[in-house]
Formats: C-alpha cells, structure tokens, sequence
C-alpha cells in the first residue's frame, strides 16, 4: 500500500492544477485508487463498492463529498460483516483524516432497495462499481430499475428541480451564479439525466460547456477552500488572480455552458410530454396524456392520475368502473393536494370515489349568498386549504404536519346539504364517518379529526358573528369546543377556506379581523409547557479509544458503518446505564427533514422488537426506517434507531414527544402493556397481517424480505407474529414505497424456512 506521505503529496499536486478541463477526472482517478487500495489491504471479496452521487458522475472538485454505496454479499454474512468492519475503519483512519477527503458511506444490502427514499434512489442511479464482485453491483443496479416508481420518482424529481431553480434564479444569466443548483447549473444536467433514465430513454449527451462548468466548480472550492458553490464578485476576483485567466471571457463561456445546461433541463420536461411510460400501476402516459387502464385499482387510477397532473400530463377522462381493494392509497389521492378532487373529478374518478358528493353536483344551497353549486363551492374550498391566505391562517396552517385530513373535511363539509331534514353539519359528520370507516378504512384518529371538522365547521363564523370575542368568557367557551391547538388551526383554516369560497365577496376584512383575535385569544390559553420541554441536547460523551473500538466489535458492521465516533460514544455511555437497569429513550425532531429519530437502547429480551414497533404503532406514527442492532455479550444491549413521521411526513410535535417516550419506557420494562396501549389507541392487538409476498434467504443468519397491503402496523404485526413462533429478529429494514408496505428482517440463528412458513405462509 501506498505511503500516506505521497498520497497527500499527490492530493497537494492535483490542488494546485485545480483549473485544469480535466481536474475532475484526475481527482476522482485519485480517490477510486485509495477505495482500491483499501480493498486490496482487506483482501476480501465479499462485499461490492460502488461511487455514487458526484463521486459516481466522476465529477469530483476538491472539497466535494466522496459518496459511497457498501453492498454485503448475501452469501458469506459473517466475512462481509468483518470485511467492511475493517474497510470502514481503514478508508476513515489512513485516508479521510490525512487527506481531508470527507467519505461518506452507507451500507445497503440488497434487501433494503424497496423501502429506499427518493433521494437515496437518485445517489444511486449515477452509481459506478469500483471494487468488489461485478455481480453483486449489477444486482444492485438492476433491482434499483425495478423497484423504482415512475410517477412519483417524476413528480419528486420535477418538483425539486424547479423549487430548487426558483430559489436561486430562474434564469441562468446572472452575475453571480449558483454553479450546482442555480438554473443552467450542473444540478440542470443532473435532473435531465434522472428524468430521461426514469421514462426509460438514455441519458443526455453531455453538452460542450460540461466541462467549463466543472472546471469553475473546482477553481472556486480552490480558492474557497471548502465546498462552494456560489460564484460571487469576490471569488470571481480570487479566481482571476490565483489562475491567471481573463475574466470576460471566462464569464462569457460560462454563461454559455450554463445556457446549454438550462436548455438540457427544459428537453427533458418536454421529453415526459412526448414519450410513452408507465406513470404508476394502472396508469400510462402517451405523449402528453395520461391513460387509465381497465385493469386499475380504483386507488391506484386515483394517485396515477394525481401523479401525472403533477408532472404536467393531460389526465384523460375515463368512464370505467373499478374495484377500490387499495382504499387507504385512494384517500391518499383524493387528499394530496387542494386540487386533487378536481383533477380526479376530471378524470370521472370522484363519482364512484365519493358517490354522496356526486349528489351534490347539481344541489343549489338554500341561502341566497352562495355563488356556485353545493359540489363546485367544495372544490373550491379544499383548493384553498393551499392557497394563499391572510397572516394568522398562514400561521395556522405552518402548525399543521398533514393537511389530508383538513383536506378531505373540506371536500365533504357540505356532504349533508343533500338531506333537507336535518342540519347538514350533523348529518354531514354521519355519513363522513360511515365512509371513512367502512370505505376508506382509516384509523380511529384520522376519522374522528375529519368527521369533527365536518361536524364544527359552521362553529368558527358563529362565534364572530353572534358572540363577543373580546370576552374571556366566550373564548374560553372556544376553547373548550376546539380542545387543542392542532384542532383550533385546523378549524380556522376550514373556516377561512370555507367563507371565501361561498362567494368573491364572502370574505371581508372585518371577518378576518374578528377571527384573528379570538384566534390569538385561544392559541393564548393553551398550555406552552409541553411544546417547550427537556429540548436541550446532550453534553458531548469522552471515552476511552479502546473501549469505544471493543463497542464497535461487539456489533455488526452495518451499525459501525452507520455511527461515527461521537454517535457511539452517546450509545456506549447509554449502554451501560442499560446494562445497570436503565433504559434509554431519546426522540430528536428533524423538521428540516420531515421526520423524527428516536434512539432506544435497552436490554435485550425475546419480543423486544416487537414491543417498541406496537409502541410507535399504537401512536399512529409512520415507520420510515428502523436500524436495529445487538451487541454480542453474556447480556446483549439492543441498541435500535428509529425514524419515525407523524401523520404525513413530518416530525412528532414536542407536545407529543414525552408521551410516546412513557409508553415506550413502559413498554420496554413489561412488553405485557401493549395489548392493552393498542386497544386504548383504537387497534386490534390481535390484527393478523395480510402478506402479499415473501422470499426467504437462507444463511447463518437467515433473512426474509416481504411485501404487504400499504399500513402503519406493518412492521409490529410481522414483528409480533415471528415472536409468537420464537423467531429472534437481529436486525430490520421497513419502508413504504409505491403504495405498499416494503420490509426486510435478518432473524437469528435457527430460524428455518419450515418456522417461517407456519408463521407467514408458502414463499412466493
């Protein structure tokens, strides 16, 4: 192996020609020599490693991260898990520090592709094998393809893209460019390539300018000495003095390379509009339009049709009658947007979606104020859910982590104005509760949310036209009708939307006046305690190097590849108070991210597993990931890091932290309270799980992958009902993805195909 000496020496030569065309290709040469040098020093071939992100474009400046992707064979567990152990621990120590190359590496069996999120998914689509068997990378590659969901790979990519381009200017022609994410930047290159690759063209033909971008991307880390992508004034300056270049004519060329970029990104929009692609599972696009197939689910059809509106597609009317077997991705669809009743009723979805709100389609409201139809004004009001809106229902709605509910609530607000016998408000709220459970099967919480706002929604513009809202009487009075603060902000969006939907003069500033006080008013009374507790972070744990390098041996490689040196030095101080008794229960909120971690570290006990998932399930929180390890000692420690989204995708609110964190204590000293904390929830403890397939993957430490209807109690049923036959789980991946309930475990020694298939039937 090379002497670390002349490595650095090298990363100092290739600093210094930084504004050479081919920099890039040279620095990227240089790191996929230490990768090959690391795997030659391990001398195994039991796992693959392949580049990803920029590192697997080949387009490398100084300072870029180096991005790498670590797939086990799945064939030899015990040398892949040594074997990376030890790769990990070399590229980190003899390379990373002395070179100042930041690698960042993620293990990722192939087993865990499925449940993969979009961004993860767009890393790897630019991946290059570097080491390790052909095989196993190809594999990887492969099952990347065929696990992808067009649709919502496209409306993501889409998405991103131009919020991305709005935020730091929509057009190329600026002084001081965003090289990377700026229109015309290199990130414009990126996403035609993602969305050409998606719809299964070949990716674009790199344009002459490719490499100008590239070179001023290296010449500004240069002279920034850190990873840059803003080229202002006063790097331009510093660019034009270290290399010696003038700056007209430079400039000029950039321009023009980010002119060729811009128009690349604004093929590939056109290319999803010219080309024939499956959008989702029942739905297909044809040169612009989006078409439903006779075979579709009803839900499917639905978030296919929503999907390909996103991306620009023309929705073509149907006229077919489909089974709805996939209820919870129809509510979904019909609540994923302000818009999306509107663009399934176009679809002619929404009738045999909601076939109480089509008898409203052509109902005229008693009163004299109402512009439009009882069907058309509730359109118009679940499109404002998203609108626009004065500053307090601004701020209402930033409170709100899922709209879907406030969503559906104001589609079918008025869904009792068809009975002229009873207040529509209560025979609304009726018949909105008999749907939702027996049609779209929500849980108990989501129903009750909607059917209160359907029941409530008159309550807000009573209290501001019929009661003093300068009275402490009557918001207290308010107070107690709307219960807490999510309920107050939801209902104040109702209203709003509700009110300026009737007509274009139903909302008047004294109406808006009258509902922002007594809004302040109730957001004032309720308890801030909660909101603000125990938020401060732990103080940073010393320990000793070669205890913390013991701790890593104790555990398999995927948690040492995953924690760096400061995260498992917070796990090995937790560890021991497990170890005394004490168990561990921490949720960090990830707003930035839209979900929460949850870290618990316990003692380890048959059903463990099981008993945190029915936890996180009782609670009603999605399960997007869950890293789950043991140590191997006398008396094991679980050391389990959970991510977790409340409602949809977003963090579990601080006032909702300290009471998942009691169960889950509770929970983890006697695995016995579930049953009853589920049925408190409004669950069935006793619920089988329905698997739609399942593979089995015989080895020292056996692991099963499976597929199964969409819903949040996944993972705590399969983890429930391997307890029950004595199945130890060593290890779990879960996701949701596509509409279906995607998930992985890696059990202990002994668990046989003959155990597994009393438990989850024949494989498939």
């Amino acid at each position: 192996m090379r002497a670390v000496e002349e490595l650095v020496q090298q990363r100092e030569q290739l600093l210094v020609h930084a504004a050479a065309r081919d920099y890039h290709l040279q620095q990227t040469a240089f790191v996929d020599g230490l990768i090959r040098d690391a795997i030659a020093a391990v001398g195994s071939q039991s796992f693959a490693v392949l580049s990803t992100g920029g590192y697997g474009r080949s387009e490398l400046a100084p300072y870029s991260d180096a991005d790498l992707v670590v797939v086990p064979s799945p064939d030899n567990a015990e040398e892949s898990d040594a074997a990376i152990k030890a790769f990990d621990r070399l590229l980190v120590d003899r390379f990373a520090r002395p070179l100042s190359i930041p690698f960042v590496v993620r293990y990722l069996p192939l087993e865990d592709l499925p449940g993969l999120d979009q961004n993860s998914r767009t890393s790897l689509i630019d991946a290059r094998p570097i080491a390790g068997p052909t095989a196993l990378s190809q594999a990887l590659l492969d099952d990347l393809w065929n696990t992808t969901s067009t649709g919502e790979f496209l409306q993501e990519k889409l998405a991103e893209r131009r919020n991305e381009r709005q935020l730091h200017g929509e057009t190329w022609a600026v002084t001081e460019p965003n090289l990377k994410h700026g229109s015309g930047g290199l990130r414009d290159l990126h996403a035609a390539d993602w969305i050409r690759w998606t719809i299964g063209l070949r990716r674009i033909d790199r344009p002459a300018g490719y490499d100008v971008l590239l070179q001023t991307r290296s010449m500004l880390h240069a002279v920034s000495g850190k990873l840059d992508d803003r080229l202002t004034r006063s790097k331009q300056e510093a660019i034009k003095n270290r290399f010696h270049i003038d700056p007209e004519s430079w400039i000029a060329n950039l321009w023009q390379a980010m002119e060729e970029a811009d128009a690349c990104f604004m093929a590939a929009e056109r290319d999803v509009r010219e080309s024939r692609f499956v959008v989702s599972p029942g739905v297909i696009a044809i040169r612009g339009e989006a078409r439903i197939l006779a075979t579709a689910d009803l839900g499917q059809a639905a978030m296919g049709c929503e999907l390909a509106d996103e991306v620009g597609l023309e929705v073509h009317p149907t006229d077919l009658h489909l089974p709805l077997t996939r209820p919870a991705l129809a509510f979904d669809a019909i609540a994923r947007r302000g818009r999306s009743a509107r663009v399934l009723d176009h679809a002619g979805l929404l009738t045999n979606l909601l076939p109480e709100l089509a008898e409203c389609r052509y109902l005229v409201s008693r009163d004299s104020v109402h512009q439009y139809s009882v069907f058309e004004h509730s359109l118009r009001t679940m499109e404002l859910i998203d609108a626009p809106a004065p500053g307090f229902i601004e701020e209402a709605r930033s409170l709100l982590s899922d709209l879907r509910p406030v969503r559906f609530a104001a589609l079918v607000h008025d869904i009792g104005k068809a009975n002229r016998d009873v207040s529509h408000a209560e025979a609304g709220e009726t018949i909105v509760r008999a749907l939702l459970r027996n049609r779209f099967e929500l849980d108990s919480d989501q129903i009750e949310t909607v059917a209160w706002l359907v029941r409530e929604h008159l309550t807000y513009s009573k209290f501001i036209r019929l009661r003093d809202v300068y009275s402490a009487d009557v918001v207290e009075e308010f107070v107690q009708v709307v219960g807490t603060r999510e309920r107050l902000a939801q209902l104040a969006l109702l209203t709003w939307a509700d009110i300026s939907a009737v007509s274009d003069q139903a909302w008047t500033p004294a109406q808006e006046a009258l509902m922002d006080v007594l809004y302040r008013a109730a957001s004032d009374r309720f308890d801030p305690i909660l909101a603000a507790s125990r938020s401060a972070r732990r103080k940073p744990v010393q320990v000793d190097e070669g205890e913390l390098a013991a701790f890593y041996d104790r555990l398999p490689a995927a948690y040492t590849v995953r924690n760096l040196p400061h995260q498992a030095a917070v796990h090995l101080a937790l560890a021991k108070l497990a170890s005394a008794g004490e168990s561990s229960v921490q949720i960090e909120r990830k707003p930035e991210l839209g979900w929460s971690e949850m870290l618990v570290i316990t003692p380890d006990r048959p059903g463990l597993l099981s008993a945190i998932l029915g936890v996180i399930y009782a609670h009603g929180y999605g399960l997007i990931n869950l890293r789950a390890a043991t140590t191997e000692e006398d008396h094991p420690i679980a050391i389990d890091e959970i991510t977790v989204t409340h409602q949809h995708r977003a963090p579990i609110p601080e006032e909702l932290k300290e009471g998942l964190r009691k169960d889950m204590l509770a929970a983890l000293e006697n695995t016995q309270v579930i049953d009853d904390l589920l049925r408190r929830k409004g669950k069935d403890p006793l619920q089988r799980q329905q698997i739609l397939s399942w593979r089995y993957h015989h080895g020292d430490h056996p692991r099963i992958e499976l597929r199964a209807p969409r819903g949040k109690g996944l993972a705590y049923r399969v983890a429930r009902m391997l307890s029950a036959e004595g199945i130890g789980i060593q290890s779990a991946h879960v996701g949701l993805y596509a509409g279906a309930g995607a998930a992985s475990f890696t059990l202990t020694q002994g668990a046989t195909r003959e155990a597994l298939e009393r438990v989850l039937g024949p494989v498939s």
